[in-house]
């Protein structure tokens, strides 16, 4: 057995790369400190991601893997030697990527495990079986999977225990950006997305950020850097111009803001995922995704999609036939409807 349940023991833990991934694997420390309370977890993350794991009660260090390949061979042994003075007795490596396993080999870690994809295999002293049947896993599964090869207490068929915390300071900076006056509720719109199949159109974004301002509500638009763009082809294109966020906050204060929301409206993206991790409602609007692998997870969450296209979910990227049915197949009626639906349904 890896982890051992009675010694103290110290764990690298290598992150996923993207926000939304990291995200469905912070149930995998809390399965690994439940079976070894006296365990040492360090997550070793890319800078983008390594803000998910901050104040994560059971990850104990993060350290941030900058570009190293920008930086240079000087820059990746100086990060090996960082990592080889913590003497790690295990590595549990997420990613699926030859590099994650390759660092941790050079990290010296004693125990290193992790899915055998592609010609990673003979990094890894304990090799995980990778089958196309487990694309369609639900992904928290797939990392907590890992977890339980390693010899944590782990039932996969448990609700998810997502832990994503933020501070009473940042939410005081979201407080004061929100500054919230004689409004029903705070709803978020989150327009993009990384995959350009699962946007859905921006002129329905604008179109329902003005029926729900119509109707009292509050509303403010939320992202990323990559979607600030898109954020403001919305304000641009609605009557009443909302609040623009995407962008404009650290992805700490964005996770604030968007536990400040009674709803959040978005597309298959990191702020869907930033949502149902805190409990707050969300309504995604779905076509390319696959929902039953990436989610929302959660008695928070709730899904529009057409389930009449014989094409959806394709998981592409790109729509292949380059119609995009499956987003302009739901209605700004529709969407309008299941939000006063839902907020109906809020429980206070």
């Amino acid at each position: 057995m890896l982890l051992n349940q009675k010694q103290p023991q110290k764990i690298l833990l290598r992150s996923p790369n993207w926000v939304g991934d990291a995200i469905m694997a912070t149930p995998v420390p809390n399965a690994l400190k439940r079976t070894n309370p006296t365990c040492q977890i360090h997550v070793l993350a890319k800078s983008w991601v390594a803000p998910v794991w901050a104040l994560h009660p059971q990850v104990d260090q993060v350290i941030v893997q900058d570009k190293q390949e920008k930086k240079g061979l000087a820059a990746w042994f100086a990060l090996v030697c960082r990592l080889r003075a913590q003497k790690y007795t295990l590595s549990i490596i997420l990613p699926n990527s030859f590099s994650s396993a390759w660092l941790a080999l050079w990290a010296g870690c004693k125990k290193r495990i992790g899915y055998a994809t592609g010609q990673r295999g003979r990094l890894l002293t304990n090799r995980v079986p990778w089958s196309k049947s487990l694309y369609h896993w639900p992904r928290p599964k797939i990392y907590l999977n890992l977890a339980r090869r390693s010899g944590a207490d782990v039932d996969l068929c448990q609700e998810w225990n997502f832990t994503v915390r933020v501070s009473a300071e940042e939410m005081a900076q979201a407080d004061a950006l929100l500054a919230k006056k004689k409004k029903k509720y705070r709803i978020g719109l989150a327009p993009g997305s990384v995959a350009l199949s699962r946007r859905w159109p921006v002129e329905r974004y604008a179109q329902l950020a003005d029926c729900l301002q119509k109707q009292g509500h509050q509303v403010v638009l939320l992202g990323s850097p990559q979607d600030q763009s898109i954020a403001e082809k919305v304000a641009k294109k609605s009557e009443r111009k909302p609040q623009v966020f995407a962008g404009r906050t650290s992805l700490r204060l964005g996770l604030a803001m968007i536990k400040r929301m009674d709803l959040v409206v978005s597309n298959d993206s990191g702020a869907m995922h930033m949502a149902y991790a805190q409990g707050v409602l969300v309504l995604v609007l779905q076509g390319a995704a696959d929902h039953q692998v990436t989610g929302p997870f959660g008695k928070h969450s709730a899904i529009i999609r057409d389930a009449n296209l014989a094409c959806s979910p394709c998981v592409r990227n790109e729509c292949p036939k380059k119609n995009m049915k499956c987003m302009r197949n739901i209605t700004v009626a529709q969407v309008c409807e299941k939000v006063n639906e839902m907020l109906k349904n809020k429980k206070v």
